[in-house]
């Protein structure tokens, strides 16, 4: 009977002097010794993890930039004719974060026993997707690892894009929402309230105007309350988190919701169209049947509206429908992706046809984006220039009032 791994957490020293902390499964101390001397690595200490109270997948946490460099490496090798163990034997040795080497380390050990390259990326769920298992799983059957690599690099890359496109767009109106609201809160709970004092002591409460007494109010309630707004925000938002997660008809409604806004909603459905048109044509280019393809494909859609209506298309597929109409049934797609499809269908180039209707999205989602930002800035503006207005004028006009009363 073969020994069981165990896991290890464990602290060693770099050839560098550096020392460094990760997690790794091996059978014993001394087996955990010989594979940190392998990538130049030596244990310092090391203590058993018990797998029911710590998650390896939690633990090490891996960036799409450095999959990207994993896979990129190992198709390289692949085409140069080095063999799979050898690949991951070089990868364990150059790549560069602890995490990052402790997985292809621990791939290399499963792949010494016996296991395929899929089902030891299986061990790692968290880190490696389903379809980044599937591809390999699919390309090992017909002995094409290059192919899948290649392929994986440049799903990868596109879907960094993406991620990077979004975060960009969004990184300045977040700082400046957050900064107008913290100078709100300041202004409210510190400022006014002094400013206001002064006001009062000049002139009687009943005799200010409307923009004064609403001021004083909405000051009054951000000093006494801004404890339980703030703690009912985060019930709130903790809330719809948690019952988005365990409460699937919820989570349905919700997407729906979002995929009805002006503005974010069809930029929500051109950005899910996106992913898994690039998904769909990578994997039906790389063989994989057109009903697999579309249902692997459909694992990169995270709204379940849009989700659901590929998984009706594909069933409409299997029951002898065309592709495109199949997912023209479902209502979800734009006449000019179906067009496309049906295209692609009628020329058999339908790989290349849906990189098209990517690289037309991808334009269209930029400008989207580009349209957003310039929305939401000058709108993010006008509400604190409207905040200093509604400040200024709640304050001096009672003062000016006083003066305009006094004898000249």
């Amino acid at each position: 009977m073969a020994k069981e791994a165990v896991l290890y957490k464990y602290r060693a020293m770099r050839s560098d002097g550096e020392v460094v902390k990760g997690v790794l499964a091996a059978y014993d101390p001394d087996h955990l010794y010989v594979q940190l001397e392998n990538v130049k690595r030596h244990l310092i200490s090391c203590q058993p993890v018990d797998k029911n109270k710590f998650s390896l997948f939690s633990k090490q946490k891996i960036k799409i930039r450095e999959k990207i460099q994993l896979y990129e490496a190992m198709a390289q090798m692949f085409n140069a004719g080095i063999s799979l163990l050898d690949c991951l034997d070089l990868c364990r040795r150059s790549v560069g974060t602890t995490s990052m080497q402790d997985i292809t380390n621990d791939l290399y050990r499963l792949i010494q026993e016996g296991q395929t390259l899929s089902e030891a990326m299986g061990s790692y769920k968290n880190i490696f997707s389903n379809i980044e298992r599937g591809i390999i799983k699919a390309k090992e059957e017909t002995g094409d690892l290059h192919n899948a690599f290649s392929f994986l690099v440049k799903y990868l890359v596109h879907k960094d894009d993406i991620e990077r496109q979004i975060k960009k767009a969004t990184r300045y109106p977040a700082i400046l929402l957050t900064v107008i609201l913290a100078t709100i809160y300041v202004m409210l709970s510190f400022v006014v309230p002094e400013v206001l004092s002064f006001v009062t002591s000049i002139k009687p409460a009943s005799e200010l105007g409307i923009a004064t007494t609403s001021l004083m109010a909405t000051s009054s309630f951000f000093q006494y309350y801004s404890v339980h707004l703030l703690v009912g925000i985060i019930l709130t938002v903790t809330t719809v988190i948690v019952l988005y997660r365990q409460s699937e008809v919820f989570a349905y409604n919700c997407d729906k919701l979002m995929l009805n806004f002006p503005i974010i909603g069809p930029l929500i459905r051109k950005l899910e169209i996106t992913r898994f048109c690039s998904t769909l044509s990578s994997l039906y280019a790389s063989g994989i049947p057109i009903t697999a393809a579309v249902k692997t494909s459909s694992e990169v859609i995270s709204n379940m509206v849009i989700g659901q209506s590929i998984e009706s298309a594909r069933e409409e597929i299997a029951h002898g429908k065309t592709i495109s109409e199949g997912f023209e049934y479902t209502g979800e797609f734009s006449a000019i992706v179906i067009q496309m499809m049906k295209i692609g269908e009628e020329s058999g180039n339908l790989s290349e046809i849906l990189d098209q209707v990517v690289d037309f999205y991808n334009k269209d989602i930029e400008d989207a984006i580009g349209a957003m930002v310039a929305m939401i800035e000058p709108l993010l503006t006008f509400v604190l220039a409207s905040m200093i207005i509604w400040i200024a004028v709640a304050v001096f006009g009672p003062i000016y009032d006083l003066l305009a009363d006094l004898p000249i």
